[in-house]
């Protein structure tokens, strides 16, 4: 049995490490960084995912009003009343149940993904969820998550060896008792798993301490290794939960996903070095009774929106008030859409296509998409297709949040997708596409660590001179990579680890008085 299956069934909580820094300074002195300063102390974004569990139905969310006549004859006994519906503009709307997030959108804190799919869409829960999660195609089917890659890449070897000196906290937490494929690595987890941060260490199980020799007995060790990590990482925990108490009184009570995110803005303000988070609310899959017939306006779907939209503003009010909001992100995500015409239980069936929310104070507000076509005449069969694909999201949340460099991003999806202007122009990480965020830009190398060669991508916003140069922490030269005039545009070279020793460096990428740093790891 490997071990990946084996820990899955046997112990659901498990921590890893991953530290996202951002190590880009204009300046025109070179400033050698101190050698106590790591990627795990750098102040890192964190990504928080929300999972919709069951198959959000996107028509009865938001709402193409351009095309509300013909979703009256196509759900003559679910569509919302036009004069409910919070008007995003003239011709796309809100469920009144999005009260909250309405709010948020008009504060430039939203934005809405028109019809995200994929290809060739699968209506099977257990399938579509771990396509979404593995961010695999259709077709394949892959036991790794995209973020459990991601980690995977910036911490090879895992679990020998964390947590360490480095990276003593958890970099990646789902709450609940499980963890999703989402954070999965090829051969072990590469999360934590926890309902209660507060009481995590009273929760890890009770192991032999002297396991034997036996086939059974090396797994046992490996399970104990992770237990043991589990408790130092709880450790971690428990000190961030110290430090730091929520700020905002707008969580509601009796809001199973308003709880998991006090304790996520809870753990961030208390310092906790963790940039991923998963987060879900169940209950979407609406075949029967999604709104109550004597007010379309209200019932379980109603309620369900209520819930997210409300979870989502008392976060977003806490990490405004914890001092925060600029270093969160978050989106939503949900197997798949409902069809277009409703069924005869005051329902909807699983379809495709839906939209989704990204969230924050960085977040670029509005709308992407065209609003969904509703045939004049639609049949049981009728779907919302595909405009733009999710893993287009993913791209854009690794490449401009998580700051993956561009081949990273690719390797992690198994192939390019085009990101989507979601995050501000003012803080996006630009990551060696032809899009360019106003300036010299310096990628991160891939993979980092480097064990033998890696790829560094860099941007010049004019033709001119450029100098690309290796320089140890404290300021001496080491190698010069470029040095040359080069026309404007991405550009790409190679880095060798050879001749140099396992530890930290820093690549400089300097044109004219502007220059561009990023922190490099040789293992």
């Amino acid at each position: 049995m490997k071990r990946r299956k084996f820990f899955g069934s046997a112990l659901p909580v498990l921590g890893l490490p991953l530290i996202q820094s951002t190590w880009a300074q204009n300046s025109n002195q070179f400033n050698p960084i101190p050698l106590s300063k790591s990627i795990a102390e750098s102040n890192g974004r964190v990504l928080v995912v929300i999972q919709l569990k069951g198959g959000n139905d996107g028509l009865n969310t938001v709402i193409p009003l351009d095309q509300y006549d013909k979703l009256k004859l196509a759900r003559p006994d679910i569509v919302l009343p036009q004069q409910k519906i919070l008007k995003l503009r003239d011709n796309l709307g809100f469920h009144p149940a999005l009260e909250k997030l309405h709010q948020l959108y008009k504060g430039g804190q939203v934005a809405v993904i028109q019809n995200l799919g994929y290809p060739n869409s699968n209506k099977s829960h257990f399938r579509s969820t771990d396509i979404w999660q593995s961010a695999s195609d259709s077709n394949v089917v892959k036991t790794s998550g995209w973020l459990g890659r991601f980690l995977t890449n910036r911490f090879p070897g895992f679990p020998e060896g964390y947590p360490n000196e480095k990276f003593s906290q958890p970099p990646s937490i789902e709450m609940g008792s499980v963890l999703s494929l989402t954070l999965q690595g090829e051969d072990t987890s590469l999360g934590m798993a926890i309902s209660n941060p507060a009481t995590v260490l009273n929760s890890l199980p009770g192991l032999n301490p002297n396991p034997d020799n036996s086939p059974a007995g090396h797994e046992l060790r490996f399970i104990q290794r992770v237990a043991d990590q589990t408790q130092k990482y709880g450790v971690s925990l428990q000190a961030a939960l110290a430090k730091a108490d929520n700020k905002s009184t707008l969580y509601p009570e009796g809001n199973s996903l308003a709880t998991q995110l006090r304790s996520v803005a809870r753990l961030i303000a208390g310092g906790l070095n963790t940039p991923v988070y998963v987060a879900s609310l169940g209950g979407f899959d609406t075949h029967s009774n999604q709104v109550e017939s004597t007010d379309v306006s209200t019932g379980n779907h109603a309620e369900l929106l209520t819930k997210l939209s409300e979870a989502i503003w008392a976060f977003t009010d806490d990490l405004k008030k914890l001092g925060i909001a600029d270093k969160v992100m978050g989106f939503t995500m949900s197997e798949f859409g409902r069809r277009i015409k409703s069924n005869n239980s005051l329902g909807s069936d699983h379809g495709k296509a839906a939209p989704h929310f990204v969230f924050g104070a960085g977040v670029k507000g509005g709308i992407l998409g065209k609003n969904p076509v509703i045939p004049s005449a639609v049949t049981v069969n009728d779907d919302i297709e595909m405009e733009f694909d999710f893993r287009s999201l993913y791209a854009s949340m690794l490449q401009g949040w998580l700051g993956a460099s561009k081949a990273e991003s690719d390797q992690i999806l198994f192939n390019s997708f085009a990101t989507l202007p979601l995050i501000s122009d003012s803080i996006a990480i630009h990551l060696g596409s032809n899009q360019s965020y106003g300036g010299l830009q310096l990628d991160k190398p891939f993979p980092n660590p480097i064990r033998g060669q890696a790829n560094l991508g860099f941007y010049l916003p004019n033709k001119g001179y450029a100098v690309l140069q290796l320089y140890t922490l404290r300021g001496r030269l080491l190698k010069t990579l470029i040095s040359e005039n080069l026309p404007a545009g991405s550009h790409e070279t190679s880095i060798s680890a050879e001749g140099l020793s396992s530890g930290s460096y820093l690549c400089q990428l300097r044109m004219g008085d502007t220059v561009q740093k990023q922190l490099i790891e040789v293992w």
